[in-house]
């Protein structure tokens, strides 16, 4: 009889090989004594032998240790879409990973031209006049 190690359990006291234990969710599956957190951008969701999953799509996490592909969100400069991160449009930025829309720059303010993706209000520049100069 062995014990399982660390981040992982059984269904006795005592396995008596590693093929019967499975790791705790959030955990990924290391031969040995050993597991560690799911890193940013991935999952488990435990009570198997798995090394962690990666997030679809160019997707991350919030935290380590995550549990579940819900728990998967749009990365800061990006907006969630069926599944995917989709950069922030044009005149757009979001500073936060999660689910929520990209937030507009202000009045009179855009991104440059080609630029998406972008993460900070900051990111937003003076728009120049339709035809004018700006000074």
């Amino acid at each position: 009889r062995i014990p399982c190690g660390r981040n992982k359990v059984t269904t006795t006291a005592y396995a008596r090989s590693d093929r019967e234990c499975t790791v705790r969710p959030g955990y990924g599956w290391e031969p040995g004594d050993y597991s560690e957190p799911c890193p940013v951008g991935t999952y488990n969701p435990g009570y198997n032998t798995r090394r962690c999953t990666l997030c679809p799509g160019e997707l991350t996490t919030e935290n380590e240790a995550s549990t579940s592909q819900e728990a998967c969100i749009a990365p800061p400069g990006s907006v969630y879409l069926r599944g995917r991160a989709v950069f922030c449009a044009r005149g757009t930025y979001k500073a936060d990973a999660g689910t929520d829309d990209c937030d507009r720059c202000p009045d009179g303010f855009t991104t440059a031209w080609g630029e998406v993706g972008k993460t900070s209000v900051d990111d937003c520049k003076c728009a120049r006049p339709r035809g004018g100069v700006v000074r």
